[in-house]
């Protein structure tokens, strides 16, 4: 019980601490235009080269122990 308490301690102490980092970065580029349609740029290639990508021939059976057979046994 000690343990998870810990576990639980040390991820919200890392969630609150990412958030306030983030929001005292975010202010400078808040307003910076020049920031904001690079990262739009950035967001389209990647989203339309995913999407005009050419799918694969035929897919490939997964190889060892299907999931049932893990959790139910043999």
């Amino acid at each position: 019980m000690v343990l998870n308490t810990g576990v639980w301690l040390s991820d919200i102490t890392c969630i609150i601490v990412a958030y306030y980092g983030a929001s005292e970065l975010m202010h400078p580029i808040s307003n910076n235009i020049i920031f904001k349609l690079i990262a739009g740029g950035a967001f389209l290639f990647f989203g339309w080269s995913y999407f005009l990508r050419k799918p694969s021939e035929e897919p490939k059976p997964l190889g060892g122990v299907g999931v049932l057979i893990f959790w139910f046994g043999r």
